[in-house]
C-alpha cells in the first residue's frame, strides 16, 4: 500500500548516489504512431515518473547530434572501429566501408587492430603505418597481454564511445577486459595516436533504451571463438548494450557486421569520405567541380593510391543503387517534416503530421469529378 510504497522511496533516497538512476521507460502511444524511432543513445524527456518502481513513461526525442545507420546508435562522442590482424584477417574493402560510414555520420573514429599477441611486431608496424597512410587514426591492441589497452581505457574515461566492426575481432573481450580490470587512477599521458579523433566529451544525457539500455558491470559479455570452416567470426552481440565503464563512461557493444551498410552516403558525398581525396584537392583543385575522381581530364586526384580501387567500387555502387531508386521513383531526397503546425484557441501549436491513409474509400464528390475528366 501507500506505506509500503513511502518505505521504499525512503530506501531509495537514503541510498548512495553511485550513478545515475535507471528506469524501465514505455513509449507514448503518439511516438509510435508517428513511427519515431528511439535508439540507443538518444536524449529524452520523461513523464509519469515512479521513483518506487523506477519506471516512467518516454514523452519526446531530442534532437540528434549524431547518429549511425549501423549499428543504430546516436550522440556518441567516439567510435572506435575494432578489426583483427588475424583470425580473421583483416579486410581493406570492409573497414573502407565502415570508415566511410562513419565519416558520412560525422563521428569521431579510431581503428583499433586487436590480436597484436598473435602477430609479429613488423607485423603490427605495417597495419600503422598503412593505415596511416590513408589517413585515419590506428593502434594495435592485445586482450591477451594487455598491450596498448592501458592507453584506450584513459582516452574512453567519461565519454560515450560505440565498438564496431565485423564478428570474432575481439569486441567483447575488450569490454571484458574494460569491466573485469581495476582502473584506479588512469593515466592519459601517451595518447598523442588518438587525441586528434576526440570530439567534446563529458556531456550528460538522458539516454533511450530502446533495445538492451544500460548494462550492469557484472554482467559480462559472452565470447566464442572463430569459425574453424570458414574461419570467420561467430555472432554472438546480438543487440546493441550501453555498459558503464569502472572508470567513467559507457561504451556500447554492438553486434558484428559482415558488410557496413551506406544507406546514408550518396555517391556525390563519397569523395568528402576518403582522406586520400582531400588531401589532394587541398593541394590542387580539380579543373571541373563535378569532377568523379575517376581519372578525368583536368583530375588532380589520379589513380596512384591503395584504396583507389575501393572508391571506384563503391561510387559504381551508389550509383547503380540510386538509379534503381529513380526507376522506382524512390529516390533519397531529404527528410519529410513530421510537424505541423495547428491553430487552437491557444494559439498555434505543433503536432506531429500522420501519413495520409492509404485504403480511404474516395468520397462521391471526388469520383463524380474524375468520372467526368475521364469523358473530356
Amino acid at each position: 500500500g501507500e506505506i509500503d510504497d513511502a518505505e521504499s522511496l525512503k530506501e531509495l533516497l537514503e541510498q548512495p548516489k553511485e550513478g545515475n538512476l535507471e528506469f524501465h521507460c514505455v513509449i507514448r502511444k503518439v511516438l509510435k504512431k508517428a513511427k519515431v524511432k528511439i535508439l540507443v543513445g538518444d536524449q529524452v524527456r520523461l513523464s509519469s515518473l515512479d521513483w518506487v518502481q523506477t519506471s516512467a513513461m518516454v514523452v519526446d526525442v531530442m534532437d540528434r547530434q549524431l547518429e549511425l545507420a549501423e549499428p543504430k546508435v546516436a550522440n556518441v562522442d567516439l567510435a572506435l572501429l575494432v578489426f583483427a590482424l588475424v583470425t580473421p584477417d583483416p579486410s581493406v574493402e570492409l573497414m573502407t566501408r565502415f570508415t566511410v560510414s562513419l565519416a558520412k555520420a560525422g563521428i569521431p573514429f579510431c581503428i583499433i587492430m586487436n590480436k597484436a599477441d598473435m602477430v609479429g611486431e613488423d607485423t603490427c608496424r605495417e597495419w600503422e603505418e598503412r593505415i596511416s597512410s590513408w589517413g585515419h587514426d590506428v593502434q594495435c591492441v592485445s586482450v591477451k597481454t594487455s598491450e596498448g589497452l592501458d592507453t584506450l581505457r584513459a582516452v574512453l574515461k567519461d565519454k560515450v564511445t560505440v565498438l564496431c566492426g565485423p564478428s570474432g575481432v575481439g569486441k567483447s573481450s575488450i569490454i571484458n577486459w574494460m569491466l573485469s580490470n581495476d582502473c584506479g587512477d588512469v593515466d592519459a599521458g601517451g595518447v598523442d595516436v588518438l587525441k586528434d579523433v576526440l570530439g567534446q566529451g563529458g556531456r550528460g544525457r538522458a539516454r533511450g533504451r530502446s533495445q538492451d539500455g544500460l548494462v550492469k558491470n557484472e554482467q559480462l559479455q559472452s565470447v566464442q571463438s572463430v569459425s574453424s570452416r570458414s574461419g570467420s567470426g561467430k555472432q554472438t552481440t546480438r543487440t546493441v548494450s550501453l555498459l558503464r565503464l569502472p572508470g567513467g563512461g559507457l561504451l556500447a557493444d554492438t553486434p558484428g557486421f559482415s558488410k557496413a551498410t551506406l544507406q546514408n552516403v550518396k555517391s556525390t558525398d563519397l569523395s568528402s569520405c576518403f582522406p586520400e581525396i582531400q588531401r589532394a584537392l587541398d593541394k590542387s583543385p580539380c579543373k571541373f567541380s563535378n569532377c568523379k575522381h575517376l581519372n578525368e581530364p583536368g583530375c588532380s586526384v589520379g589513380d596512384e593510391w591503395e584504396r583507389y580501387s575501393q572508391y571506384v567500387d563503391l561510387l559504381s555502387e551508389l550509383e547503380d543503387e540510386e538509379e534503381e531508386m529513380r526507376k522506382k521513383g524512390k529516390y533519397r531526397t531529404a527528410g519529410e517534416s513530421v510537424e505541423k503546425s495547428k491553430d487552437s484557441t491557444k494559439g498555434r501549436r505543433m503536432e506531429f503530421k500522420f501519413k495520409s491513409k492509404r485504403y480511404r474509400k474516395e468520397n462521391r464528390r471526388t469520383a463524380r469529378q474524375n468520372l467526368g475528366d475521364e469523358f473530356l
